[in-house]
């Protein structure tokens, strides 16, 4: 069911286009250990919250996890990145793909 959200969410944003505001956080990658509270990047199977007042850029795909919460803004690189997740629960922001 991960992968239907994140195809809606899309579809979502593709409609939106530029009327989506800038991150109003400092950008922190996925990729980055230091992003991650416990200075690891995501594991397969581990559950992963995006905290509010916290922009992450989707820099790389990332392996079958548990559960993905975004309360803050998960934002999808412009390179072609998976985000896989068993559950993904947007509470905040997520932001996939380009107006035009």
């Amino acid at each position: 069911m991960g992968v239907l959200r994140m195809f809606l969410a899309a579809l979502f944003v593709l409609a939106l286009g530029d009327a989506l505001p800038k991150p109003s956080a400092p950008v922190h990658r996925w990729s980055d250990p230091a992003t991650w509270p416990d200075r690891a990047v995501p594991r397969a199977h581990t559950d992963v919250v995006v905290p509010k007042g916290t922009v992450i850029l989707l820099d790389v795909s990332t392996p079958d996890l548990g559960t993905v919460r975004v309360d803050g803004e998960l934002t999808a690189d412009t390179v072609p990145v998976e985000l896989r997740g068993n559950t993904i629960d947007v509470n905040g922001r997520l932001l996939v793909g380009t107006a035009g």
